[in-house]
């Protein structure tokens, strides 16, 4: 999190968080990347729940309260996502102002019990069928929000206003050529076409750290990052995650192993939603695509002169990447 978000994030903002939303119970802070996440109890049912405080700098009122109706028509739907739960005002979003003028939009939703799954448990353990069941999940999200229909003022933000592309508004002199690069991405995607077989809402980070697995089956949460995006999108950072999970043990046969991840995760898939050939071929674009943004985010939130050596080899590997133009791993179709 950024330091002048932190300082402005108190603890009389916290205590009015659990007040609005009714929580308390045993309280743990659970994440502060993008926002503050902690973990309690309703207090009239005792039903575990997350509380989630996110700053105004990240994200508008009427981005949060896009995400969770969206989130709340997936559920209404069939899928497995998080209900969320109303204030004792009777809203599913509420805001408190911080001492600077900015606020925060604090929303309470119902929190998943189940186990996360690793890399090692899908490769050594030869537990294929979990991507799968992963693709499934994805297709059936992917088959819902083709029906979904906003309200015009609560329409999420498209790819195309992800404030991390903007990577000169982060480094003070970026590399001409990875600016280029990052370009041409860009005007590939906008040649792509858009049409609700292939372009929609999309959850946008369905990686392993925004699910549980319970009895086989999958609960997503997290769709903070939601946007207006390609379905093939969300396949491509299924498998970039799981490829970067996987470089940090070993990195040999990468790319046999990113097939036999696409060919199961497409069964699953293809049992909800069905995308063209044309669709597929441009994963490799979104590979790049997701490089150019995390090499953005890193240059955000990570003060470079003071990384652990988990975070050097994480950007380091990135910089590489973006620096040589080349996707994670490289697939065809």
């Amino acid at each position: 999190m950024e330091a002048i978000v932190e300082k402005v994030f108190t603890e009389e903002i916290i205590m009015k968080g659990k007040q609005l939303f009714s929580v308390g119970g045993e309280w743990k802070k659970l994440g502060d990347f993008e926002s503050f996440i902690f973990s309690g109890n309703l207090e009239t049912t005792g039903t575990a729940c997350i509380l989630r405080f996110t700053h105004s700098s990240h994200r508008s009122s009427k981005d949060v309260f896009a995400e969770v109706e969206w989130v709340a028509y997936l559920k209404e739907k069939g899928a497995r996502v998080p209900q969320h739960y109303y204030s004792i005002h009777h809203n599913l979003t509420e805001e408190i102002q911080a001492e600077d003028g900015s606020y925060f939009i604090v929303a309470c939703y119902e929190m998943f019990e189940g186990s996360r799954i690793k890399w090692t448990e899908i490769e050594e353990e030869g537990n294929w069928e979990i991507v799968e069941e992963w693709g499934r999940t994805i297709g059936q999200l992917h088959r819902i929000t083709k029906d979904y229909s906003p309200k015009d003022a609560l329409k999420r933000l498209s790819w195309r206003d992800e404030e991390l592309l903007q990577i000169e508004a982060w480094m003070e002199n970026p590399d001409p050529e990875i600016v280029q690069y990052r370009d041409q991405i860009l005007r590939q995607l906008e040649a792509l076409p858009v049409n609700r077989n292939v372009f929609g809402l999309i959850h946008s980070d369905v990686h392993t750290g925004n699910f549980l697995v319970k009895d086989g089956k999958i609960n997503v949460f997290d769709f903070d990052d939601c946007s207006y995006h390609w379905f093939a999108s969300d396949i491509a950072i299924a498998l970039y995650y799981s490829i970067l999970s996987r470089d940090f043990q070993k990195s040999e046969e990468r790319e046999e192993i990113a097939k036999m991840f696409l060919s199961h995760f497409l069964i699953g898939y293809e049992t909800e939603n069905h995308l063209p050939d044309s669709a597929l071929q441009t994963i490799p674009i979104f590979l790049q695509l997701r490089d150019i943004v995390l090499y953005a985010v890193l240059q955000k939130k990570w003060d470079l002169s003071s990384l652990d050596d988990h975070q050097t080899t994480f950007f380091n590997m990135i910089e590489s990447r973006v620096q040589s133009q080349q996707p994670i791993v490289q697939v065809t179709f």
